[in-house]
């Protein structure tokens, strides 16, 4: 029918036609093939129209017309940022289906980031949800990439998601876990130890050069410097031994 009409010159059919397609796969090229079609001062309505449509799409229901990716995809290609947020699932029982819907998440994260990052922390609570089901089933390596990406902006999120992973993983820890929460605990410490180490070089690594070549007297040069290696060696030994430790689990 749509030939038809092409050959006919029915550009009115042909769109209508196209726009039922598109309904039907809701791919991201029947999308820009109805745009080509359609009048530039019709457009915006049929747009809209068109990404409402494909916003309301249940993902989760068997046979669905379209997979979660491919409608978060195209809502974000689209700017929809806080739409693709708001119709995010939570988590499935299925544990395939939640290691994919992981993986879309961080794509969310990424995408939101470049385009609007004030809506980025209403993404957390998603990520929670993820995390504490994750945790629950003692995978606790499976957000590593998304959690690289959230701290630069949300520390403190990421401190709170490893204190709760360590509550929920010590309240469902079988024996035969115990090397699973050791593993946990050398990531929660290293993250740790790592951020305050750097911020105890920065200020000692300030204040030698601020007492050097500004003051020049010995007392303080020589206290500073001493200090600064003194929690250096400290806090090195601490971290091997603490690591030593944990690999023998």
């Amino acid at each position: 029918m749509i030939d038809s009409a092409r050959i006919e010159k029915d550009d009115k059919v042909v769109l209508d036609q196209i726009i039922l397609v598109f309904k039907m796969t809701m791919t991201h090229d029947k999308f820009e093939e109805v745009k080509n079609l359609t009048d530039p001062k019709d457009w915006p309505a049929i747009r809209q129209d068109l990404l409402d449509y494909v916003a309301k799409q249940d993902t989760s229901l068997p046979g669905a017309a379209i997979t979660l990716k491919t409608q978060i995809e195209l809502l974000l290609r689209e700017g929809l940022c806080t739409e693709s947020i708001n119709i995010f699932p939570d988590p499935e029982v299925d544990n395939y289906v939640n290691s994919q819907r992981i993986e879309i998440l961080e794509l969310l994260w990424f995408e939101v980031d470049r385009q609007k990052p004030a809506e980025l922390e209403r993404i957390l609570p998603i990520i929670e949800k993820y995390a504490k089901k994750e945790y629950q089933q003692f995978k606790i390596t499976s957000l590593d990439r998304l959690y690289d990406s959230v701290q630069q902006k949300y520390p403190e999120f990421i401190k709170a998601m490893y204190s709760r992973g360590s509550e929920i993983l010590v309240g469902n820890l079988p024996a035969t876990k115990y090397n699973v929460f050791c593993q946990f605990l050398k990531v929660f410490f290293c993250f740790f130890f790592f951020n305050f180490f750097f911020i105890l070089f920065v200020f000692f690594f300030f204040f030698f050069f601020f007492f050097f070549f500004f003051f020049f007297f010995f007392f303080f040069y020589f206290f500073f410097f001493f200090f600064f290696f003194f929690f250096f060696f400290f806090y090195l030994f601490y971290f091997f031994l603490f690591f030593f430790f944990f690999s023998k689990f």
